[in-house]
């Protein structure tokens, strides 16, 4: 079977590629086109460059408030726009375009990272409570300085992180006007594909697979909030991945 058409606006990942101790970093925010931006979308070649123009305008407006977050022997490398989703087309995927202006940026918290692994939770949330309206950024690797005990105690450069975003990119921020509505993706699969695991008292983890097609789904977030219990990120363990 073969997953619809994406019927919603383009979607653009933008992905903050950068490095600490000697191991990649990454981090992704994904976006829809507003309705009247979109109107303006009308070649591959014109939403490619509106992903340049995104990853200018994060970049310009977002960078300032990124670094305070993150500790001395952290860089930012590259800021990499790609358009995955677009309009009536079918895992329509374009080729990927990287900003390196004023790049390679480090992190200007107080301190180095104390591990590669512990990070702090940014909450993301849309309108609708289900699961396709939630997402989590997790920041790190973080420095000693703003822990204790499992707890973020110095909040302030995530908080206005968070804020930061909200403002520009939600509601009627610059960032909407410009085009760029920041939201929840949930990617579209065919079956059997997209199959999870669930925790079955008494027989452990069981595989659930999908016996339809996923066409995929688009949410506008609309609020952001810092968890202030710190999380593990697995994959930023030496030797796994980013």
């Amino acid at each position: 079977m073969v997953h619809s058409a994406w019927t919603p606006n383009t979607v653009f990942r933008l992905s903050l590629i950068g490095r600490c101790q000697g191991q990649a970093v990454v981090n992704v925010f994904h976006f829809e086109a507003t309705d009247t931006f979109e109107g303006s979308l009308t070649t591959d070649a014109l939403a490619q460059a509106a992903g340049q123009s995104l990853a200018t305008d994060w970049r310009t407006n977002m960078l300032a408030a990124w670094r305070p977050m993150l500790p001395t022997d952290y860089t930012l490398d590259v800021l990499r726009a790609q358009v995955v989703e677009r309009k009536g087309q079918v895992s329509h995927t374009l080729l990927a375009t990287d900003d390196t202006t004023g790049l390679p940026s480090a992190g200007n918290a107080t301190g180095v990272a104390d591990d590669l692994t512990t990070a702090v939770v940014l909450k993301w949330r849309g309108i609708s409570a289900n699961r396709h309206s939630r997402g989590r950024t997790y920041v790190g690797p973080i420095n000693d300085n703003v822990t204790n005990a499992g707890i973020l105690t110095t909040v302030t450069s995530f908080t206005t992180f968070t804020n930061n975003m909200i403002t520009r990119y939600t509601g009627a921020g610059p960032g909407v006007t410009a085009g760029f509505r920041f939201s929840v993706y949930s990617r579209p699969y065919d079956a059997p594909n997209g199959a999870y695991t669930v925790r079955v008292p008494g027989s452990g983890l069981t595989v659930v697979n999908n016996t339809t097609d996923y066409n995929g789904a688009v949410s506008a977030i609309t609020s952001g909030n810092v968890d202030t219990t710190l999380r593990t990120q697995r994959r930023r363990q030496i030797g796994v991945g980013s």
